[in-house]
C-alpha cells in the first residue's frame, strides 16, 4: 500500500481511510463480543438497540392481535430485523451500491443476535436488570414459558449467540472484502 500526503487531500482515498479505520474498529468490536470479553449488555451499542428493541414490542402488538408470546418476542425480533432491513437497503436501494455498509449492517445484525442470546439465557435466573424493574416482565421468561421450554433457555441462547457471532464474522470479512475491492487507497502496480 503506498501513501502520501496527497492522498489525503483526495476525498475518495480519505473517505476509504476513515472506513479502513472504522473496519479496525469493528474488527476488535468483534473479537470482543464473539470472545465473550465484551457482553453486549455492556457495550454502547445496547443503548441503540434497547429503544429499537422496546419499539417492537409497540410494533408487534399491533400485527400481532394480542397474542403476548408474539409481542414479547417482537421486541428482540425487531431489534434484529431493522439492522437487516438496513443492509438490505444499502445492497440494493441506493444508487452506487454500497456492500461496505450494508456489511457494517450486518455485523450489527450479528450483535443484535448476541444482546438477544444473554437476555434469552437469563430467561430462567431473571438476573439481567430490566426497564421496569420487575422480572415477571421478563420476554425471554414469558416467551419460553408460554412455549412450555423454559428449561432450555441456555441452551437456546448459546445457539442464538452461534448464529449471531457467524453472522457477525461473515459481516467482518465481506465488509474487508468489499472495502478492499472499492478503495482508492490500494494501488497494485
Amino acid at each position: 500500500m503506498n501513501t502520501s500526503d496527497n492522498d489525503f487531500k483526495d476525498p475518495n482515498k480519505l473517505n476509504d481511510f476513515i472506513k479502513l479505520a472504522f473496519w479496525l474498529y469493528l474488527a476488535y468490536f468483534t473479537f470482543c463480543i464473539v470472545t465473550k470479553k465484551l457482553e453486549t449488555i455492556n457495550a454502547f451499542i445496547h443503548n441503540i438497540d434497547l429503544p429499537i428493541h422496546e419499539f417492537g414490542h409497540v410494533f408487534f402488538s399491533f400485527i400481532s392481535f394480542g397474542n403476548s408470546t408474539i409481542m414479547s418476542a417482537g421486541g428482540n425480533l425487531f431489534q434484529f430485523i431493522f439492522p437487516c432491513i438496513l443492509t438490505g437497503v444499502f445492497f440494493f436501494s441506493t444508487k452506487d451500491k454500497d456492500f461496505f455498509g450494508g456489511f457494517v449492517c450486518l455485523i450489527w445484525a450479528g450483535e443484535t443476535l448476541v444482546d438477544a442470546s444473554y437476555y434469552i439465557s437469563d430467561a430462567t435466573t431473571r438476573d439481567l436488570p430490566l426497564i421496569t424493574g420487575d422480572p415477571d416482565t421478563h420476554d425471554w421468561f414469558n416467551v419460553l414459558s408460554q412455549l412450555n421450554i423454559l428449561s432450555w433457555d441456555t441452551t437456546i441462547g448459546k445457539i442464538v449467540f452461534t448464529l449471531g457471532s457467524l453472522t457477525m464474522i461473515i459481516g467482518l470479512i465481506m465488509s474487508l472484502y468489499s472495502l478492499n475491492k472499492t478503495a482508492k487507497f490500494i494501488e497494485v502496480k
